[in-house]
């Protein structure tokens, strides 16, 4: 749909890339053709229309979803971050079913197919959540009930859905002008970032204060692990088509699919392995799983960093086995964070705001998103054509940049571990 794109340097991309998560990754030159045929004048404005629709849609499962899989277990059960370990592996087995079939009926028949049979799988979720839900026991309900409240004479839970269709227009608006994205965002986080800790310091008292602190605290750290390990949908794909040996039937978009895959095979490991240190009290808390997380984003960087100056054929190329490697300490650290961090919101928030944290947690990756591609547009490269024109230069810029972010990764994440010890205590008896 819409007018034939224009070229765009790889840094501008980044920047695109940086408010577009969830869209395909960047794919490599040579792996695609482009044929543009404009049908309809309103083919731009209604894709951009049904996307805000998904995002509004989004916005109101992604927060709940996560608290209702939190209302399932009781504080302190050693099964906590093992189930959200589980939960996050279907989320990902979902995703890479989703991106074979979709992408299969999309380019073969025709797109209409591709997004249909994506309706179709939302519409068998919504049906097996609704057939399912008298398994939970009235868990993840309401803390307080909203019978009976009203805002402005309207039923409370009435408001809110009219309220997300109306906000549907304004997220069309900024879904065409992702530069307004960009200036915003970071003002909004903190606004949102200072409310929500004026409102522990001055509203709480105890343990829910000292809880609420603790997952601020971590929330802050989870910011650069997302802007380190996002690099996987633009600096590291472009990495992997421009610097890296690959077979000929393999392309750079064909590494976005290290990760998904190695959370489907080694999600369930890490949730059994959670459980079984679990009901032996040898568990690590929260805030260590967090500072393994970013050594290890940090160590997959500085392995990179380290075949862009030692382990290059004549072409200036590094072997994929080292990006794979990569992508599988990046991958084991979101293990580490991702699910245990929605553990982590439900266990330490304040029952009456949890769906409110979950709010902020998901607000912080979005801010990683941008800083994300401040990152990537600093590894770009002069290219022509997409094909790079001095790819001993780019090798040494990408090993370069790589370093200096895995230092940086590693360095936070020992920070964070020697912090856990006092964290640990602000969590007041939740593990």
């Amino acid at each position: 749909v819409g007018p034939e794109p224009a070229a765009a340097q790889a840094a501008d991309a980044a920047a695109v890339a940086a408010v577009s998560e969830g869209f395909p990754a960047f794919t490599p030159a040579g792996g695609y053709k482009v044929e543009t045929k404009r049908d309809t004048a309103f083919g731009e404005p209604v894709l951009f229309l049904a996307l805000s629709l998904i995002i509004m849609g989004v916005g109101f499962l992604k927060a709940n979803i996560s608290t209702v899989v939190g209302a399932l277990y009781e504080e302190n059960d050693p099964r906590r971050d093992g189930g959200f370990t589980i939960f996050y592996v279907g989320i990902n087995l979902g995703s890479l079913l989703a991106t074979a079939a979709c992408s299969y009926l999309g380019f073969t028949y025709g797109w209409a197919y591709g997004f249909g049979l994506a309706g179709f799988g939302m519409l068998l979720g919504l049906l097996t959540f609704l057939i399912g839900a008298p398994w939970l026991e009235g868990r993840g309900g309401p803390p307080v009930p909203l019978k009976g409240r009203s805002i402005f004479g309207v039923p409370v839970e009435a408001f809110f859905w009219i309220a997300g269709i109306v906000a549907v227009f304004p997220v069309w608006m900024l879904m065409q002008r992702h530069e307004i994205v960009q200036t915003i965002l970071i003002p909004i986080a903190l606004i949102t970032f200072v409310s929500v800790v004026g409102y522990t310091v001055f509203r709480l008292k105890g343990a829910e204060r000292s809880r609420m602190l603790v997952a601020q605290v971590l929330i802050f750290f989870s910011v650069l692990f997302w802007a380190l390990f996002e690099q996987a949908g633009s600096s590291l794909t472009l990495f992997a088509d421009q610097s890296t040996q690959m077979p000929s039937w393999f392309n750079a978009g064909y590494t976005q699919m290290f990760n998904p895959g190695i959370i489907v095979v080694g999600g369930p490991i890490m949730a059994a392995l959670w459980v079984w240190l679990g009901k032996r009290n040898r568990e690590p808390s929260t805030p260590v799983k967090f500072s393994v997380a970013l050594v290890l984003v940090g160590a997959g960087f500085l392995l990179l960093s380290w075949a862009a100056a030692n382990n290059f054929n004549e072409s200036f190329r590094v072997p994929l086995m080292i990006l794979f490697l990569t992508y599988a300490f990046h991958t084991i650290g979101e293990l580490c964070l991702s699910p245990v961090g929605l553990s982590m919101i439900t266990k330490l928030s304040v029952a009456r705001v949890v769906g409110l944290m979950m709010g902020v947690w998901f607000l912080s990756s979005s801010v990683a998103h941008i800083v994300a591609g401040w990152i990537a547009a600093a590894t770009a490269t002069d290219t022509v054509a997409g094909v790079v024109t001095n790819p001993q230069l780019a090798l040494q810029t990408y090993g370069s940049i790589f370093g200096t972010i895995g230092w940086t990764g590693v360095g936070v994440g020992v920070v964070l571990l020697a912090l856990s010890p006092l964290l640990k205590k602000g969590m007041a008896g939740v593990h």
